[in-house]
């Protein structure tokens, strides 16, 4: 799915630290949607996944589990490394799907 619109909201606060406060709950809501989305996208492809805590939980092939989170506008993995943008979360499921399927054929 490719995000094609872009959305405009006002968000007011009576000082910085409660703008702040207000910003990063907007970011976690819009990064569980993501997460939920990209779980959508991976179980399409026979994947199991689990989205808590803003975080994606998926099993590879060989029953490990690896954690996928949402951030400046990518998912990465649990350490931080780039896996996809969310604009394509689509292309994203492809690229989790082939990283696991690679790691579980070493």
């Amino acid at each position: 799915m490719r995000l094609s619109a872009l959305a405009v909201t006002q968000v007011r606060a009576a000082t910085f630290e409660a703008l702040r406060a207000a910003l990063e709950i907007i970011a976690r809501g819009d990064a569980e949607i993501l997460l939920r989305r990209l779980a959508r996208a991976l179980g399409k492809r026979g994947r199991q996944t689990r989205v808590c805590g803003g975080c994606l939980t998926v099993r590879a092939p060989d029953g490990r589990e690896k954690v996928v989170t949402c951030n400046g506008g990518r998912f990465r993995w649990e350490g931080g490394w780039a896996v996809g943008s969310v604009t394509d979360v689509e292309e994203t499921a492809a690229l989790i799907d082939r990283a696991l399927w690679k790691a579980c054929s070493r």
